[in-house]
């Protein structure tokens, strides 16, 4: 067999192998706090990402201290090296193990 045909195969049987396909679940929690509805998304590796479900919204600090509160309402766990990416705040989750 030629190079080419043999990288071919390799290629072929790495996507047809089950076992290498990890899907991927996030959860989706939706909270209100204080009137204002928030999703808040848990992705698998700690990650979290919380949205105001407003047509128009502006980040105030007001806001922004109801998406802290609508995580840990919906995880039980802390917003920490949170950063926006306009409209959304992400950040991961720090959990306190009691």
């Amino acid at each position: 067999m030629t190079a080419h045909l043999v990288v071919a195969l390799a290629f072929l049987a790495a996507l047809a192998a089950p076992e290498q396909v990890v899907p991927v679940t996030k959860t989706d929690h939706k909270v209100k706090v204080e009137g204002r509805t928030f999703r808040v998304t848990v992705w698998p590796d700690g990650k979290v990402e919380v949205a105001h479900k407003a047509f128009v919204t502006a980040l105030t600090l007001e806001v922004r201290d109801q998406m802290r509160v609508a995580v840990k309402e919906a995880t039980g766990c802390t917003l920490v090296d949170e950063f926006i990416v306009a409209p959304i705040v992400q950040g991961k989750l720090r959990c306190q193990q009691e």
